[in-house]
């Protein structure tokens, strides 16, 4: 646990506000002073917020001349957790209170629901009103106050004795392991000296400000002197009237020798007697009033002395309340001008976030716009093959031939070819030899050249005026033509039912035909696969979304998501160090505001105690 900082008032001798900061800023502090300073109050004052409970019946013990209810407020972390811990100490629970606030989860407990947390997050047993310290205490934190206190840490827990050891052998370890065991020696020695310096009244060092208020008491007492040499020749005054009164008592002594000498004038020794008497009343009246003007050179000349001081004091302190309210000025108009720029940082910052609101948004749309392409490209690619898939069926709705009528024809075409062939073995053979200047006609078709030709039909030679006439007399010849005809017209009609001209044009259209058919096939089940509705459908959910995001993007300028977010986080962490200036600035105007009301306290003090001063000089 780590206590940073500690405040109290109204608290034993520190009736006005005290506060001690930056105590966590070290591992190990100090806290030394004067006696009767305030040390051991401190000590107390931190064991009190921390052990007592804030309506016990130790309150009364806490309580300053003031009649005000003692307040402590520490702040201290633990375990990674800041805390605020203020208590005001008081028997009647109307004025006593106790506030815990976690401030890094900002939570809130009081009175007794602090005191039972305090209990928790230190692990002290519930069922005691103190804690055990020699097994708890503050992280075995050893309390040592003065007195009889002392006396009960002979035997301090063994926690305790292991932290401060430990601490100090980590100090001095961390020192000498840098060569600078020689400085820490020279620094002892130099310590030592200005203690010893400054009760020898020689003004060094840390001791400089007691020897300061060394010296004013020293000039006090030269004042004081002064006054004195005033009294030392008042007593020479006084001495004269005495060595007068010598000189009357002698003049008794004849008084009495001549009373001897006139014993019998009884009436006039008794008179001397009591003239005597009165001069011995008046001599004592008169050492009397001797003392009193002493007494009172005396006090006025203390009066007069504290009348300076004060004086002096209220010079300093004025001079210190301006600085102080001064620097408070600079300080406000600091705060109003880091609010106004916080005021622009959190602009800036809800600007950066819009702005990445804006970026998503862009990368969206342009996600949109993609799957709206690609939809598009989709339906476009779907609607193509549909058009295909038409264009495929109108050809072939256009193609007559199938397998059936394909084989059929190919049978026709055979049997034609072996009929042909038939008849080609069963006919007479004609050869010629007709030269290129014989002009002869063979069925009304001129021949030249070395011929052979099959006698399957009639045949008419024809030259100049002379004609040939060649006839087939073979009965199975004459059978073979006719049905080689009758073929050949079933052969043609059937080409003619089919759209084609051969059979090789009707192959032809047979293969196209099977290709369009595996074509259609396949675009059917591609048509099928391609889910076109539900592409429709989501091309109208993707085009409203693009116009939503296009109707909300605005015309500011647009950045990438990862440029939006440095932009963000840039902004964030320059609204934090604003608001984290804005505190520090605001702390620091509460203790300069502490600052100015205490001395103006002060210096409402010093002119009450001249005003008091200056009525005890005026003469009575």
């Amino acid at each position: 646990m780590l206590i940073k900082s500690l405040f109290l008032q109204c608290f034993q001798q520190f009736h006005d506000p005290f506060f001690i900061n930056n105590l966590a800023d070290n591992n190990f502090n100090i806290i030394c002073g004067r006696n009767e300073a305030g040390k051991s109050t401190l000590v107390r004052a931190a064991r009190a917020v921390f052990f007592e409970r804030f309506d016990g019946k130790v309150c009364d013990e806490y309580s300053s001349k003031t009649g005000s209810f003692p307040e402590v407020e520490v702040n201290f972390g633990l375990k990674g957790i800041d805390y605020t811990l203020k208590k005001v100490f008081a028997k009647k629970t109307r004025h006593s209170s106790a506030i815990l606030h976690d401030i890094t989860n900002d939570h809130k407990w009081t009175d007794n629901e602090a005191e039972n947390k305090l209990i928790e997050i230190f692990g002290f047993e519930e069922n005691k009103k103190k804690p055990d310290s020699t097994k708890h205490g503050i992280f075995s934190l050893l309390w040592i106050d003065q007195d009889s206190d002392w006396r009960n840490t002979q035997e301090p827990s063994e926690s305790a004795i292991k932290t401060l050891g430990g601490l100090l052998n980590k100090e001095l370890t961390a020192i000498l392991t840098q060569g600078k065991g020689q400085t820490l020696l020279e620094k002892f020695t130099h310590e030592l000296e200005d203690y010893q310096s400054d009760k020898q009244e020689i003004p060094r060092n840390n001791y400089s400000k007691s020897i300061d208020k060394a010296n004013n008491t020293r000039s006090q007492l030269q004042d004081f002197k002064t006054e004195f040499e005033k009294y030392e020749t008042n007593r020479n005054d006084l001495a004269k009237a005495n060595a007068e009164k010598v000189k009357l008592d002698e003049s008794i002594n004849e008084l009495k020798s001549n009373l001897k000498i006139i014993n019998s004038n009884i009436d006039n020794g008794t008179k001397l007697k009591n003239e005597y008497a009165k001069v011995a009343q008046d001599n004592k009246i008169l050492e009397q009033s001797i003392f009193i003007k002493r007494n009172n050179l005396i006090t006025y000349n203390s009066l007069i002395s504290q009348i300076s001081n004060d004086e002096k004091r209220i010079t300093e302190l004025n001079i210190e309340f301006n600085s102080n309210k001064n620097e408070l000025d600079f300080f406000e108009t600091k705060k109003l001008g880091l609010e106004k720029d916080l005021q622009l940082t959190k602009e800036l910052h809800d600007d950066a976030k819009n702005q990445v609101t804006r970026s998503r948004n862009h990368d969206d749309l342009l996600k949109e716009h993609g799957a709206i392409r690609k939809l598009n490209d989709d339906i476009k690619k779907i609607k193509d093959y549909q058009k295909e898939l038409s264009t495929d069926r109108e050809h072939l709705a256009q193609i007559q031939i199938n397998q059936a009528n394909f084989e059929k024809l190919e049978n026709l075409n055979s049997t034609i070819r072996d009929l042909e062939t038939k008849i080609q073995v069963a006919a007479p053979l004609i050869e010629y030899s007709i030269g290129d200047e014989d002009e002869i006609r063979l069925n009304n078709e001129l021949i030249k050249g070395n011929r052979r030709h099959a006698v399957t039909k009639s045949m008419e030679f024809k030259f100049y005026d002379s004609k040939i006439k060649f006839s087939p007399a073979n009965q199975e010849l004459l059978k073979l033509e006719q049905e080689l005809d009758a073929r050949r017209v079933s052969f043609g009609h059937m080409l003619e039912s089919c759209n084609v001209k051969s059979i090789g044009e009707a192959k032809n259209q047979l293969n196209v035909r099977m290709g369009l058919e595996s074509r259609i096939q396949t675009l059917e089940g591609i048509i099928q696969k391609s889910e076109l509705e539900i592409k429709v459908k989501a091309l109208d959910e993707h085009i409203g979304r693009e116009a939503y995001l296009n109707k909300i993007k605005g015309e500011a300028k647009t950045l990438t998501v990862d440029e939006a977010i440095s932009l963000e986080q840039k902004a964030w962490l320059n609204f934090q160090n604003h608001q984290s200036s804005l505190t520090n600035l605001i702390s620091t105007i509460h203790v300069k505001s502490n600052d100015v009301k205490s001395i103006e306290k002060d210096i409402k003090g010093c002119e009450k105690n001249i005003d008091e001063n200056t009525k005890q000089l005026q003469p009575r």
